[in-house]
Formats: structure tokens, sequence, C-alpha cells
């Protein structure tokens, strides 16, 4: 079963990377375009009903959480922590004459 089902999405997969080398070679055809629509559709449809590594190998064994747990309390994230690279408002580096702004980009 689980064979099937991996030849399926093999051929799925080459359905849709012959569909997009198509369309990348005419992006103006409709129907090429349809074509990666339609592959890309049963793809996605294929996958979503496929069960997960984790669904197929059965339930895994209960992990115990203490009841007072914040669900939000996550150990890797310190607040105290500081960024490698210090924080920027979006679009400080977009103020000026767009042609220097374009080669100070460039140049990082």
């Amino acid at each position: 079963m689980a064979d099937d089902r991996d030849d399926a999405a093999v051929r799925l997969d080459r359905r849709v990377a012959e569909a997009a080398d198509a369309w990348l070679t005419d992006p103006r055809d409709t129907g090429v375009y349809a074509r990666l629509v339609a592959a890309v559709t049963e793809r996605r449809a294929v996958l979503d009903a496929a069960p997960t590594a984790v669904e197929a190998a059965g339930p895994a064994e209960a992990v115990e959480v203490p009841a007072d747990a914040d669900p939000d309390d996550d150990p890797d994230d310190d607040p105290d922590d500081e960024p490698a690279v210090p924080l920027r408002p979006v679009g400080a580096d977009l103020v000026g004459d767009p042609r220097a702004v374009l080669d100070r980009l460039r140049r990082g």
C-alpha cells in the first residue's frame, strides 16, 4: 500500500515538473498553465490524503506536561537574547535618491 502511494507521488512529482517546465518555456500559453495548476492540485490532494509518518507509525508515547505549564512558554525563546544583527525598521535603507539606494543595496 505504501509502495503504491510512493509510486503515485513519484508520478505526480514528475507530472508537476513536466508541466512547470512547459509553462516556463511558454508562460503565455493558458493551456499549459491550466495543466500545471491541475497537476499541482492533484498532487496536493494525494499528499493531503496520505498519512504522515507519525500517523503511520501509530500513537506516540505520552509526554507528561505540568498542569500549570504555559503553552506559550518556550525554553529556547529567551527575551534577553539579543539578535545577531540589530533590528531596523523596514525601509530604513530605502531613503533618498533611488539610484543611490540601489547602489548601497548592491554593495551590501
